[in-house]
């Protein structure tokens, strides 16, 4: 075993990070790369020698494909296809200017200022690449050109990522909508079925006809059914979680193909848990969207049958629903125990985490994984969460917090009151909640899962190399 990193968390904020506002997008921040280790690893799998990205704001995803062809030697290409569209409500791309960060330290990615269309065409034309990452046109009509004409420019062993976001529902999402509400039926249940007849049966298909109109309605179910056929056409899908896996073989995609490896946590190196539990009065925290969905009238709801114990609660971010809270907290005359921060950038969550005492999570929508509870861990906060989604695959319900059946406000308060009294058992919840974060933070296992996935899914090519 060695003390030195294997990512240099100085290097990935200098090298990757500056200058690209998106990183974030793909988990990236602050000495971390979140899902730059994917891209990484899949290019050192491949012994990739060309490597195409379809779109990037701030060239995050081909500076990693260029340093990991850098690290083997620096043979190869790395292309970037932008086609620059500013009106498409992303703006303009960072690295316009040739004094750019990105430009000035890697020159030697290849930039094409064009649609991917007319590089599919023209610039690729004759060329075969080893790796190729969509993450430029989300419409479903963009996604599905780009699909389809980058995979006749894949090598046989070759590999292409996507970076979008998926539910198999027909309802749409929208404007203030938030994407996780398209899990829940009309009758406030998270949805269990496959994609198909059981909308019907659920009464979903009849509320979007009528919200939406046929057109939209027709359209939604094209796309919706065109992205899961692709799906079932992919070789290999790495979920985050037990639950996602499930959301997937649900809706036919095989299970065999879906290899369940969570992404580490990642925890800023400036980051650090206080030492002790002494909080005078006891700080309880929410931190999520002000939306229905994400449980925040539940949140306000459980503290209003605890308003006679000694306590402070933070509630962070902001939403479509903030000014219904903030009237549902003076109604419940809490408007001097609870304070409002609105949103708050991730770097600077660390004072609040320090601060706090306990998470109240109450999502009522089935979360893919829900990071703010591993975090809020980290610091040694119990967490108190509604039992959806993956939450119970990293809360054991009495060890390191409580497991919530949805709608329990009244058991939620319960939970509050037992670790705000009995400061043994708090002390006992919040030592387990800190020990068992370990266990997500393993980057080395994490690595070699994905190097190996990507070793299978090629054929075993370039194996003896790993």
């Amino acid at each position: 075993m060695t003390d030195v990193p294997f990512v240099n968390a100085g290097l990935v904020d200098s090298l990757f990070l500056r200058d690209a506002p998106w990183a974030e997008g793909h988990g990236a921040t602050q000495g971390q790369l979140g899902g730059g280790m994917i891209y990484y690893a899949i290019v050192h799998a491949l012994r990739a020698k060309l490597c195409i990205c379809i779109g990037s704001g701030g060239g995050f995803v081909p500076r990693i494909m260029r340093q990991a062809q850098r690290d083997m030697g620096g043979k190869g290409e790395t292309h970037l296809v932008d086609a620059n569209l500013p009106d498409s409500g992303w703006g303009s791309p960072q690295y316009l200017d040739e004094g750019s960060y990105f430009r000035t330290e890697f020159p030697d990615v290849i930039i094409h200022l064009e649609s991917s269309e007319q590089a599919a065409r023209a610039t690729f034309s004759d060329c075969m690449a080893d790796y190729i990452h969509i993450d430029g046109d989300h419409s479903y009509a963009g996604c599905k050109r780009d699909v389809e004409l980058y995979m006749m420019r894949l090598k046989p062993n070759g590999v292409m990522t996507m970076h979008d976001t998926l539910t198999f529902c027909l309802k749409p999402v929208k404007g203030k909508t938030h994407e996780l509400s398209a899990r829940i039926l009309p009758d406030g249940s998270p949805c269990t079925k496959a994609m198909g007849s059981a909308c019907l049966k659920a009464g979903c298909l009849l509320s979007t006809l009528q919200s939406e109109g046929l057109r939209s309605t027709v359209v939604s179910l094209v796309e919706k059914f065109w992205r899961r056929r692709l799906y079932r056409g992919i070789d290999s899908i790495i979920a985050n979680s037990h639950f996602t896996k499930s959301e997937l073989t649900r809706n036919q995609i095989a299970a065999e193909n879906v290899e369940i490896i969570p992404v580490p946590p990642s925890i800023p190196e400036q980051w650090t848990a206080r030492l002790d539990s002494s909080v005078d009065p006891p700080l309880l925290l929410y931190v999520g969207q002000m939306s229905s969905i994400k449980g925040a009238s539940e949140f306000v709801a459980a503290l209003k049958q605890v308003k006679g114990l000694s306590w402070k609660a933070s509630m962070i971010g902001d939403g479509p629903d903030r000014e219904t809270i903030e009237a549902e907290i003076r109604q419940a005359g809490l408007d001097k125990q609870i304070e409002l921060h609105g949103f708050v950038a991730r770097q600077d969550m660390a004072a609040f985490y320090r601060r706090a005492s306990i998470l109240v999570f109450p999502t009522l929508a089935p979360e893919s994984w829900g990071l703010v509870g591993i975090e809020a861990m980290w610091f040694g906060l119990p967490v108190i969460a509604y039992d959806v989604g993956a939450i119970n695959e990293w809360l054991q319900d009495g060890s390191n917090g409580y497991l919530v059946k949805p709608g329990e406000i009244e058991t939620i308060a319960k939970r509050i009151r037992g670790l705000l009294e009995n400061k043994s058992r708090y002390g006992e919840l919040r030592i387990q909640a800190k020990k068992s974060t370990q266990r997500w933070l393993n980057t080395d296992h994490f690595r070699s899962a994905v190097n190996q996935l990507y070793v299978d899914v090629t054929g075993g090519r370039n194996a003896d190399r790993h």
